[in-house]
């Protein structure tokens, strides 16, 4: 019984786990972070804003709701978005 309930705890917490990808957004173009210079800054919060657009688009268009599986899907749709608009992230 106590084996059931330890089991019954870890997979209960194991559902608080964050799935945000981590790490520094960097330009392909010359490999400098983003937050290097204001225009670089700027310029990637523009491409950032258009990415969210997309990825919030994509979840709105999901017709199962499967909450982790979403989150996973919609950080995919955004990282692929900023990687086709020349940016990549890297761990911290």
């Amino acid at each position: 019984m106590r084996n059931v309930v330890a089991i019954l705890c870890a997979v209960l917490a194991s559902g608080c786990v964050s799935t945000t990808p981590t790490g520094y957004w960097y330009r392909d173009s010359d490999g400098r972070r983003v937050d290097a210079t204001e225009a670089t800054l700027a310029t990637f919060n523009k491409d950032r804003v258009i990415c969210d657009g997309k990825a919030a688009e994509a979840a709105m268009t999901r017709s199962v709701n499967l909450s982790e599986y979403n989150n996973q899907l919609i950080n995919l749709i955004f990282d692929g978005c900023l990687n086709e608009r020349g940016y990549t992230r890297k761990p911290e």
